[in-house]
């Protein structure tokens, strides 16, 4: 099957104005349970940005985390401060050690007071993960042929009192960050409201950036190409430096 129609039923539907589940459960990276609405308290006024992700992804599910680290330690508004990050994992086989590795990798990145509050890590059941991305117009499956998770790459953005206001594509700027966040402080939907088809070219996938269906050998070649470089880079050093201890000839 070709990875078009493999990526049929992994779409971006926007919802915007849509109420977030509030009941739903997880497990935080230190394997606290946790609801989802512990994260929007009665007269809120952070703005939650909200990912979904995986710590195993063989694609670029760390190029976004990263990315958003970056633009979020150079935006204006503080993490913790004026808003939090609410990053899900789709695998419901990730344990809370792996999601503490990922968040302690990311916050480490972004790097500012209050990153390590303000950033938290999910895991938790299919049923509740899907609960979630039911809610916000998120698709996600398991490719039967790879194993591999497919889903969209984007950043949705939720009022203080639960609803969807605005979507960001994956690598959003600092400015964009700021600009969305404004608007949901004021518990406001953003005017600019993009259709699913406009969704479906805007926010990438994870299998789509790295080129369709040859994606996992492409990826598996550039990693093997880097350590055969390496093992190189390593054997030639050793050989002059072994050649230069050699006693000069008498």
């Amino acid at each position: 099957m070709e990875l078009k129609s493999r990526m049929e039923d992994v779409p971006l539907t926007p919802k915007f104005g849509a109420s977030l589940p509030m009941d739903a459960k997880f497990t935080d990276s230190n394997g606290k349970p946790v609801t989802l609405g512990e994260f929007f308290p009665k007269n809120g006024t952070k703005p939650v940005l909200l990912t979904f992700n995986f710590s195993n992804c063989k694609a670029f599910c760390s190029d976004q985390l990263n990315a958003l680290a970056k633009s979020l330690k150079d935006a204006s508004h503080a993490i913790s401060k004026d808003f939090i990050v609410l990053t899900v994992c789709i695998d419901p086989k990730e344990g809370v050690e792996r999601a503490k590795g990922s968040k302690d990798r990311f916050v480490n990145v972004l790097g500012r007071e209050g990153a390590d509050e303000g950033w938290r890590f999910f895991v938790g059941e299919e049923a509740q993960t899907r609960k979630l991305a039911d809610a916000v117009g998120y698709g996600y499956k398991q490719d039967e042929q790879t194993g591999e998770w497919l889903h969209k790459l984007a950043l949705m953005v939720c009022t203080p009192d639960g609803r969807v206001s605005n979507y960001l594509h994956y690598y959003p700027t600092a400015e964009e960050i700021d600009g969305a966040i404004d608007i949901a402080s004021r518990n406001e939907i953003s005017s600019r409201q993009i259709t699913e088809e406009e969704a479906d070219g805007l926010f990438a996938s994870c299998i789509k950036l790295l080129g369709g269906e040859n994606a996992s050998k492409a990826l598996a070649f550039a990693r093997l190409f880097g350590i055969v470089i390496m093992l190189g880079l390593i054997g030639y050093i050793g050989y002059w430096y072994v050649r230069g201890r050699k006693p000069a000839a008498s």
